[in-house]
C-alpha cells in the first residue's frame, strides 16, 4: 500500500507565478501603511498587478500579523503570497484574526476570480469566517500552510468556518507531492454552534487534495481531536464533480471526507489514511466515519486498484446513504488493517449502505476488491452492511477474513449481512467468520456465486426471517460457473431458518455423499417448521472435485520464470486438488488470477501469464510474487509462494 508522505524535506514547490507585475515584501506587522500586509496586497489589486509577489522581510520569521479589519481580496491573476522566508518547509508567518469582529465575510486571506495565485507558508487561525476563502480562482495553489493550526504545528486554533473554503474553483491543488508541499489542518470543531470545518469545497471541479494532514499535529503523530470534517464536498449550485484526494491522513474529525449532494459526482479517494497517525501504524481514534457519501452523490470511487485507501481508526469505514446516492464505488481499500497490512482494532464496520441505492463494493476484477479483516474483542463487527433501500448492490471480488500474506485474519463476527434489499454476492472469498454471509429479512435476496466459504464457526451462508436468496447458479450450462465452495471446516455450510425453500445447486460441498452434505445443512431435517435445502451437487454438469475426505495436498518444485511478454509458472501436485495461482505485487495485492479453484489432476501442472493485469493493462517491470494454492477434497490446503522479476 503506498503511503501518504511522511518523510522529511524534499525539493521545495516553485512558485509558478511569472511575476511579471511588482515584487512587494513586507517589512513589519502593522495593520496598515507602508510595509504592512495590507499595503503589500493593495498594491497587486492596482492594474499591472497580474504576476506580483508578495514576501516577507527576514526579520519578521517567527512573527504574528493581526488585522483589525478585513484584509483586501486578491483580485488579479498570478499573484503570490509566500510566507517562507528561509525555504524550510514550514510555515514563518502568522496571520492571526482574533481582533476582527465575528460574524460577516472576514477570512484571512480572499482570492476572488484570480486564476493563477499562490499562497504558501502561512499560518492562518481565529479567523471569523475562513482562513483562506476562494471565489472562482482557477488553478489555484496552496501548500506549506497552517490552517486552523498555530505557527509551530502544535496547537489547534480554528477558523469559525473553515480552515479553507473554494468555492467555483477548477483545478486547484492543495497540497503537494513532496512533505515540505504538505498543509495541517485542523479539521474544524464539532463543538462550535454552527460546526468548523477544514477544507470545504463547493461546486469546485477537477481540483486536488494531495499530501495534507487533516486533524492531525505538524508532527503527525498525534490528533487534536473534536473536529468536525476533514473535507467536505458539496453541491451550492453547480455541483462538486471530479476532483481527486490523494496521500492525505485524517484522523481526530468526526468524519475524514464528506461527499454530499445532487451533482457531487466523480470524485476519487486514492491512498489516504483514515484513522492512523503518520507513522502509518499508530490508531488514533475518534473518528465516525472514514468516508460519508449522501444526500444524491452519485458516481464517486473509493480506492482504486492501484492503490486504495486504508481505513482503522474509524468505527464505520465508508457509509453511504440517502435516496438517490447511487452507482458509488468502493474498491482495493483495506479496513481493519494499518498501511504495513497489520490487523488493528478500531473499524466495527467496514462498509455500510442504507436508504441508498445500487453500490458496487469490490469490482469486476479481482484487483478491485477490497480487503476486510475485521476485529474488535467484545464488539459485534461487519464487514459489510447492505440494508433496506440498497437492492442492486453488488459485493464482488472481496476477502473477509485474511491478511495482506493470504493468512487468516482475527475473526469477524459477521463478514456480510443483507437486510431488507435484493443483493448479488459473487467471487468472494469468506474466512474464519462467525457467519460468513447473513441474509437476515423478508426482503433481503439475490444471487450467491462463485463464493468460497471457509472455518466458518457457525455458518458460511444463513437465511432467516424469509430471505429468499439462491445459492449457486442452477441454469448454468457451462461448468463451474455459479458454483460456491463450501471446505469441510465450516461448522454449517447452510442454515435455512425460513419456512422457504433455498435454491443451493450446483454447488461444491466438498463432498459428493448426499448425507455428509446434509449432516452441514441446518432445514427441516434439523426443525420441523423450517424449509428445506434443495441441492443436487451434480445439477449442472458441476462435478465436486478432490480425493478422499480428509486427503491432503503437497504443492512442490513451484517456479516463476520471465518470458519476453510475462512469465511461465510450474509446480507439481501430490494428489488432485483445486488451484489458485495469482501474481501478487510486493504489498500482497493482487495484480493478476491466473486461476481460480480449477480442478486439477496430481503430477506438474504449467500455467503461462502474459504480462497483462486485471485491468488489461501490462505489468510493469519489477518484482512480483507468484502465490499457489492448492486445496484437497477435504478443504486441507498447500501453499507455495516464489519471486518473479520482470525485466521488460
Amino acid at each position: 500500500m503506498v503511503r501518504p508522505l511522511v518523510g522529511g524535506l524534499l525539493v521545495l514547490a516553485t512558485v509558478t507565478a511569472c511575476h511579471a507585475g511588482g515584487a512587494y515584501v513586507v517589512t513589519n506587522t502593522a495593520n496598515a501603511g507602508a510595509g504592512s500586509l495590507r499595503w503589500a496586497i493593495t498594491e497587486t489589486t492596482a492594474l499591472g498587478g497580474e504576476g506580483s509577489i508578495v514576501t516577507f522581510a527576514a526579520s519578521l520569521k517567527g512573527k504574528t500579523i493581526k488585522p483589525t479589519s478585513v484584509l483586501p481580496a486578491i483580485t488579479r491573476a498570478d499573484v503570490s503570497v509566500i510566507g517562507n522566508i528561509d525555504q524550510d518547509g514550514t510555515p514563518d508567518i502568522q496571520l492571526d484574526g482574533s481582533l476582527l469582529p465575528r460574524g460577516g465575510p472576514n477570512s484571512g486571506l480572499t482570492v476572488l476570480g484570480a486564476p493563477h495565485c499562490t499562497i504558501a507558508g502561512l499560518a492562518i487561525v481565529d479567523f471569523p469566517a475562513s482562513g483562506i476563502t476562494a471565489t472562482n480562482a482557477n488553478v489555484l495553489r496552496v501548500f506549506d500552510c497552517h490552517l486552523g493550526v498555530n505557527l509551530a504545528g502544535t496547537a489547534k486554533r480554528t477558523n469559525d468556518f473553515a480552515d479553507m473554503h473554494l468555492a467555483g474553483c477548477a483545478s486547484a491543488f492543495i497540497g503537494g507531492w513532496t512533505a515540505p508541499e504538505r498543509n495541517v489542518f485542523s479539521g474544524g470543531d464539532s463543538g462550535a454552534s454552527p460546526p468548523a470545518y477544514g477544507l470545504v469545497m463547493w461546486d469546485c471541479s477537477s481540483c486536488d487534495v494531495a499530501g495534507n494532514y487533516f486533524g492531525l499535529t505538524r508532527g503527525g503523530l498525534t490528533a487534536f481531536g473534536g473536529g468536525e470534517y476533514g473535507v467536505a464536498l458539496a453541491r451550492n449550485a453547480a455541483g462538486c464533480t471530479s476532483n481527486s484526494l490523494t496521500t492525505n491522513v485524517f484522523a481526530g474529525v468526526r468524519t475524514g471526507v464528506r461527499i454530499v449532494g445532487v451533482g457531487s459526482d466523480l470524485n476519487h479517494l486514492q491512498s489516504n489514511w483514515f484513522g492512523l497517525a503518520a507513522d502509518g501504524q499508530t490508531v488514533l481514534p475518534g473518528m465516525d466515519d472514514g468516508v460519508r457519501i449522501y444526500g444524491g452523490a452519485t458516481g464517486n470511487v473509493i480506492g482504486d486498484p492501484a492503490d486504495g485507501n486504508v481505513f482503522a481508526g474509524s468505527p464505520i469505514g465508508v457509509r453511504i446513504s440517502g435516496a438517490g446516492t447511487v452507482s458509488n464505488a468502493v474498491q482495493s481499500n483495506w479496513f481493519g488493517l494499518d498501511a504495513g497490512g497489520i490487523q488493528v482494532a478500531g473499524v466495527r464496520q467496514g462498509v455500510v449502505v442504507q436508504d441508498a441505492g445500487s453500490q458496487a463494493i469490490g469490482g469486476a476484477a479481482a484487483a478491485a476488491g477490497n480487503l476486510f479483516a475485521i476485529h474488535e474483542a467484545g464488539a459485534t463487527t461487519y464487514g459489510v452492511k447492505c440494508l433496506a433501500g440498497a437492492t442492486g448492490s453488488l459485493v464482488r471480488f472481496n476477502r473477509f477474513g485474511l491478511l495482506t500474506t493470504g493468512a487468516v485474519a482475527l475473526p469477524t463476527t459477521n463478514a456480510v449481512l443483507v437486510d431488507g434489499a435484493n443483493v448479488d454476492v459473487v467471487d468472494n472469498v469468506f474466512v474464519g467468520h462467525r457467519v460468513g454471509l447473513d441474509f437476515a429479512s423478508l426482503g433481503a435476496d439475490g444471487r450467491v456465486l462463485r463464493n468460497r466459504f471457509r472455518n466458518c464457526t457457525d455458518t458460511a451462508v444463513r437465511l432467516r426471517n424469509g430471505a429468499r436468496a439462491t445459492l449457486g447458479d442452477l441454469n448454468s450450462q457451462v461448468v463451474g460457473e455459479g458454483r460456491n465452495v463450501f471446505l469441510t471446516t465450516n461448522l454449517w455450510n447452510i442454515r435455512n431458518e425460513t419456512p422457504y425453500t433455498v435454491r443451493a445447486e450446483g454447488n461444491d460441498f466438498s463432498t459428493t455423499a448426499k448425507g455428509a452434505i446434509d449432516a452441514k445443512i441446518w432445514d427441516r431435517l434439523d426443525d420441523a417448521t423450517l424449509g428445506r435445502v434443495d441441492f443436487v451437487p451434480l445439477k449442472g454438469g458441476i462435478i465436486p472435485t478432490g480425493g478422499t475426505e480428509g486427503a491432503a495436498v503437497v504443492v512442490s518444485g513451484a517456479v516463476a520464470e520471465p518470458t519476453s511478454r510475462g512469465a511461465e509458472i510450474a509446480f507439481s501436485l501430490s494428489a488432485p486438488a483445486n488451484v489458485t495461482v495469482e501474481v501478487l505485487n510486493l504489498a500482497g495485492r493482487p495484480v493478476a488470477v491466473l486461476a481460480q479453484d480449477r480442478p486439477a489432476d496430481s503430477g506438474s501442472q504449467r500455467l503461462v501469464w502474459n504480462g497483462q493485469s486485471a485491468s488489461g493493462t501490462t505489468a510493469p517491470s519489477g518484482r512480483y510474487l507468484v502465490r499457489v494454492s492448492a486445496r484437497a477434497g477435504g478443504g486441507l490446503q498447500a501453499t507455495a509462494l516464489v519471486p518473479l522479476t520482470l525485466p521488460r
